[in-house]
């Protein structure tokens, strides 16, 4: 049986090249490509969950929500309650409603 290595990500290469000049050359094509798939995704030729592939799996999925919500019990919940200096006029207030550029592929 044959021993292979897994792939290594783009930042493990960048770091493990042997010179400046080519640390810079990966750098570039990483950028290039990973730009090449946003504009695909953006005239709508590409895959839509390319954003899953640039976020860390710490932050997303079940590991995410649980290791959240096990922070903020620990914290006991701040954000439970109106904090005892804040202004009495805050609780009255709308929400902020965030709005993202249309044919953002990190925007649904």
């Amino acid at each position: 049986a044959t021993s292979q290595t897994p792939p290594q990500s783009s930042i493990s290469k960048i770091l493990a090249a042997p010179s400046l000049q080519e640390k810079l050359r990966l750098i570039v094509s990483s950028t290039v490509e990973k730009m090449t798939k946003l504009i695909a995704i953006a005239r709508g030729e590409g895959p839509t969950d390319l954003y899953l592939e640039s976020v860390p799996w710490q932050l997303r999925g079940v590991f995410a929500v649980i290791s959240a919500g096990a922070a903020a019990t620990i914290r006991m919940i701040p954000a439970y309650k109106m904090q005892v200096d804040a202004r009495a006029e805050n609780g009255d207030r709308i929400p902020l409603i965030l709005y993202g550029y249309e044919t953002s592929p990190f925007v649904r």
